[in-house]
């Protein structure tokens, strides 16, 4: 299953985060993997902020962000290996309740096909 864009499944923000509960509880008793995708807020970037309030993330077994912006902390300089003022594409796992993961972004390019490839190589997973 797959569902693109949340947000067109509630006009009414307080309710959205039950009605994809409502789809995430029928996923789990019929053995449906969900791909659930929303909009990132457009004032922040590389956070947890997104349309219809971080409620909706809670909800969900596993969250990764996709994202586009300027780097500005110290952080994300480190993680990225790139100069404080220059914009970049990552991807970040934010949560995930399925298995252990870092929380590290990935300098990402997206092809003209639309596909997300990474830009670096992965880092080796951690014993």
């Amino acid at each position: 299953m797959h569902v693109d864009s949340v947000t067109i499944l509630e006009a009414y923000r307080g309710v959205l985060k039950y009605r994809i509960m409502e789809l995430v509880r029928y996923n789990q008793v019929h053995g449906v993997t969900g791909l659930h995708v929303n909009q990132k807020s457009v004032e922040r970037w590389d956070s947890y902020d997104m349309v219809g309030g971080i409620g909706l993330g809670h909800n969900l077994d596993g969250t990764i962000i996709v994202d586009y912006g300027r780097i500005y902390w110290q952080d994300q300089q480190v993680d990225l290996d790139a100069n404080r003022g220059k914009f970049v594409r990552i991807a970040r796992a934010l949560d995930c309740r399925m298995c252990n993961f870092e929380q590290r972004r990935l300098r990402i390019n997206i092809t003209p096909e639309g596909f997300i490839r990474v830009l670096e190589p992965l880092p080796k997973p951690s014993k």
